[in-house]
């Protein structure tokens, strides 16, 4: 038998030529398992993906409200195994319910590098009646809204774990849904995330923010607080200063505002004048938004 010569270490050694070609097929079968075992985690949902936060009530840029109410009701494991909750939010300031529904919808499914597979959102007919589908990693949720002032979000763990190994339910159970929409029927009109949609919700945050700052100012509050009042101003410039479109109409403050002092020169309206001159700003830029589409803005 003919063997090929081996130099390792200084030592000459022979190693037949059946046993080099047997170590090649398992060093190419090697690779090949190692390949496999690098793709797997595509198919396969993030470990620790971020959820939950608030809802409505709480949600940036909305002061709270001492007429809200929170209900939030359990599921007893008999009716479902994917750990399913739901959550029922009554608000007493509804005029931006259906804006601030959307914010929670968008904030979820900004995910940053997260496959589409994990992180989606979608209008679908569920039972007859039109709900928002929000996919986050593991979990999943419904979400909608019940008449004038009440909003409604139905979670559930997408990944239940089995006998014969992991199982993707991308709806709860049928029984869950059905109960909570006769309870709290949908309003909700179907629709599509698409880009046309994507702009009014940005205009609609400027005037959700204008809105409230509104509220919130001396001459509309007898309780106004000037601290709060420029916190929520500064927070809510530097919300609108990052999305799409308001980047050059909408400068953040360049730091936090300071508590004013009975010294510090303020605006009629109790703000810092810096704010109140950026505010203002906003305020022509939005009015001259609407004009140039020919409709009012608040």
């Amino acid at each position: 038998m003919r063997v090929a010569p081996v130099e390792s270490s200084g030592m000459r050694t022979h190693t037949p030529a059946p046993v080099i070609a047997v170590a090649a097929r398992a060093v190419f079968a090697c690779l090949l398992v190692l390949g496999a075992v690098a793709a797997a985690p595509a198919a396969t949902p993030p470990a620790r993906v971020a959820w939950g936060g608030p809802f409505v009530i709480g949600t940036p840029g909305r002061p709270l409200d001492r007429g809200d109410r929170r209900q939030r009701h359990r599921f007893p494991a008999s009716l479902t195994s994917a750990r399913a909750y739901a959550d029922v939010e009554v608000v007493r300031e509804s005029t931006w319910l259906a804006q601030e529904l959307e914010a929670y919808v968008r904030r979820m499914t900004d995910c940053g590098t997260l496959a589409a597979a994990w992180c989606h959102r979608e209008f679908r007919r569920v039972a007859g009646a039109v709900v928002i589908m929000v996919a986050r990693g593991g979990r999943g949720e419904l979400v909608w809204r019940s008449g004038a002032d009440t909003a409604v979000r139905l979670g559930w763990r997408r990944i239940v774990e089995t006998p014969t190994g992991t199982l993707t339910v991308d709806a709860p159970p049928v029984e869950l849904v059905t109960t909570l929409l006769a309870r709290w029927p949908s309003t909700l009109a179907a629709d599509t995330f698409d880009r046309i949609r994507e702009r009014r919700w940005i205009e609609g945050e400027v005037d959700r923010f204008l809105f409230y700052a509104d509220r919130l100012a001396p001459a509309a509050s007898a309780d106004s607080d000037p601290r709060a009042l420029a916190r929520f101003v500064a927070d809510g410039l530097a919300r609108l200063a990052v999305l799409p479109s308001l980047g050059r109409a909408v400068r953040p403050p360049a730091a936090p505002p300071a508590d004013p002092s009975p010294d510090a020169a303020v605006a009629p309206d109790g703000l810092p004048e810096d704010l109140a001159h950026q505010l203002a700003a906003l305020r022509d830029w939005r009015a001259g938004r609407g004009a140039a589409q020919g409709r009012e803005v608040p």
